[in-house]
């Protein structure tokens, strides 16, 4: 994922992860539950993507999806992934 700036040019910023984890941090605290909440979203919602899949595709496929360097290709499925986790992180904050 990437987090740098927004204007930090290629590969575009995957705005969710960046909010959840740069924007408006109060304390330590608060930092350690988003870094817990955002990561059980992001393997909860990996283990679903994932199922979609053939067994035997699953990991090269979704990778070859998040990794493609072709824009607007890759930016749609991390897009669409990252949009899922944001729902999921949503579910674990509360």
């Amino acid at each position: 994922m990437n987090i740098r700036e927004a204007d930090s040019g290629f590969p575009i910023r995957d705005e969710v992860p960046s909010k959840i984890l740069t924007k408006d941090i109060r304390s330590e605290a608060e930092y350690t539950a988003r870094c817990c909440a955002f990561f059980i979203a992001i393997f909860a919602t990996l283990t679903e993507v994932l199922k979609a899949f053939p067994d035997n595709q699953a990991i090269t496929t979704w990778t070859d999806q998040m990794c493609d360097m072709n824009v607007p290709a890759s930016s749609m499925s991390r897009t669409d992934f990252f949009s899922l986790v944001n729902l999921k992180y949503s579910t674990v904050r509360q």
